[in-house]
């Protein structure tokens, strides 16, 4: 039940950091703080979007 829960906010998380970098008013740096994210994540999001 625990994991889920995670899986689900991190879901969320990676919905956001998508929005974010669309709007392209942020930098990588500002999107891993506000989303909790690393920027490994963040590039791999980059990579899924193109």
């Amino acid at each position: 039940m625990c994991d889920e829960i995670e899986q689900m906010k991190k879901a969320e998380r990676i919905k956001i950091a998508q929005r974010m970098l669309s709007s392209e008013k942020f930098t990588y740096d500002e999107i891993a703080y506000f989303t909790n994210l690393t920027l490994e994540e963040i590039k791999v999001l980059i990579g899924n979007m193109v």
